[in-house]
């Protein structure tokens, strides 16, 4: 070994010696090193592929979502125009993010309060209207971005076990 090289102490694998992991058994050999937060932790290609999928299947729901809305209000208003109207509206709003998250919610907790009211009873309304709008906010929270792909962009500190 050379004076630029020094013997991992876990692995015993020659590494440069100002190394603050070893490039062989992947050991933090300084104690106070952190990693920056600033960078973010990528994804594997398996994990990539599940995360592209989820993002295609919530965006037919939100989609699909919408068009069920539209006709919904149409015909309880007799009037194609508040479908149309309707459809218009949520086509814009449900493009930012946060006002998705909230009206998906709210379209979806409504939805469980009118199926609560099949079986008359408050107690059902108000647990299907909660079990729904949370599903709801859920499913635009994953087609707004979260889920996989902003849980591997933040940042993480790695803290290493003393032996």
């Amino acid at each position: 070994m050379s004076d630029a090289e020094r013997a991992c102490p876990y692995c015993a694998e020659p590494i440069k010696a100002a190394a603050i992991k070893c490039r062989w058994c992947g050991s933090m050999l300084a104690e106070d090193h952190e990693p920056p937060l600033d960078e973010p932790v990528s994804l594997a290609p398996g994990q990539q592929l599940y995360a592209a999928m989820v993002r295609r299947d919530t965006a037919r729901w939100v989609s699909g979502e919408i068009v069920i809305a539209s006709l919904i209000s149409g015909v309880a208003a007799g009037s194609w125009w508040v479908g149309g109207g309707t459809l218009i509206a949520l086509l814009v709003l449900m493009n930012i993010p946060p006002v998705a998250m909230l009206l998906g919610g709210l379209l979806w907790g409504a939805g469980g309060w009118l199926v609560g009211g099949l079986f008359e009873s408050w107690g059902a309304r108000v647990m299907l209207a909660l079990i729904a709008g949370f599903a709801g906010w859920g499913v635009h929270w994953s087609a707004a971005g979260g889920g996989l792909e902003a849980h591997a962009a933040r940042p993480r500190r790695i803290r290493r076990r003393r032996r």
